[in-house]
């Protein structure tokens, strides 16, 4: 039984901007007996991962050359079609903001599974998803058989979430705290925004 991971929600600000993602990545499997061409697969793959020659020399000289990796998506797509290469799927949490937002937005621990700070642990149970699963027979020769009678179950993405922050906004505003911290020799401190029309905080 192989458990397919869900990808994690993303979390956007207020404007749908990205705060918060699950960058696809990728794990490299060979089964060997399902090569055509073994020698243009090498090639390939020190091509494409920018694998080391004797790295891939040496993993060839078993029954089933495994790269860890992990590997971007644009990395595998050159030889995502080739027979007798396989992937497993790996999703590493990105923020494109880099420490924008960091306390508010908290973290993962460090399987990437589970939130333990901030949005990532409080809104955990929405943007965690469904891990799929599907199970494989191994035959004689090594090859993995899907099982008809027991249908591989799809993963769920978890769900996206939309804060009421603004990016922009947020950006001012802690800049100006760490500006005020540092001219006051202060430990931290706290700001409240709040629009003069509206009210609104």
């Amino acid at each position: 039984l192989t458990t397919i991971p869900a990808r994690r929600g993303r979390i956007y600000d207020r404007r749908g901007r990205l705060l918060a993602g699950s960058e696809e990545q990728y794990r490299v499997s060979i089964a060997l007996n399902e090569v055509r061409d073994t020698a243009a697969l090498e090639r390939a793959l020190v091509r494409s991962l920018g694998l080391p020659r004797a790295r891939v020399d040496k993993a060839f000289a078993g029954p089933y050359p495994y790269f860890y990796g992990p590997f971007s998506a644009e990395a595998v797509d050159a030889i995502r079609a080739v027979r007798g290469v396989h992937f497993t799927v790996l999703y590493n949490r990105v923020y494109p903001m880099q420490s924008l937002a960091d306390r508010l937005l908290g973290h993962l621990d460090p399987d990437g599974n589970h939130g333990v700070e901030g949005m990532e642990k409080s809104l955990d149970t929405l943007l965690q998803g469904t891990p799929g699963a599907a199970q494989y027979l191994v035959d004689g020769r090594g090859t993995a058989v899907p099982v008809s009678a027991e249908p591989p179950r799809d993963a769920v993405a978890g769900h996206d979430v939309y804060l009421t922050i603004d990016a922009d906004l947020q950006g001012i505003a802690e800049g100006a705290l760490r500006s005020a911290v540092v001219a006051d020799g202060a430990l931290g401190g706290d700001i409240v925004m709040l629009d003069v029309h509206s009210g609104e905080f």
